[in-house]
């Protein structure tokens, strides 16, 4: 027998891809962990100062961050985690062009 003091938890990929249009980005999320067939939990995403939340669901969520200004912009993809899959971040920049008068 081992005796386990504490719960054991597997460390989560966090995938992220971006469609940016106009003032708009629309984020991917997959969530991948060994030991835990289809991650669930919150998640949060933030670019240049806007912030949405949301349900990772089988693994997977898409969210959209509305009003950005134009610009390159840091993008902060946080999950949560669950009492098996430990929480993550992943970090990156996003260039929102410019909007062009009609």
């Amino acid at each position: 027998t081992l005796a386990v003091a504490s719960p054991v938890t597997t460390v989560p990929e966090v995938r992220v891809r971006t469609d940016v249009k106009r003032a708009r980005v629309a984020v991917d999320i997959r969530v991948r962990a060994p030991g835990a067939s289809r991650p669930a939990g919150a998640i949060t995403v933030s670019v240049g100062g806007r912030t949405v939340e949301g349900q990772v669901v089988d693994g997977r969520a898409s969210l959209v961050v509305r009003d950005v200004r134009s610009g390159t912009k840091p993008l902060v993809v946080r999950y949560a985690g669950t009492d098996l899959v430990q929480p993550a971040v992943s970090r990156s920049n996003v260039t929102v062009p410019k909007r062009n008068p009609s």
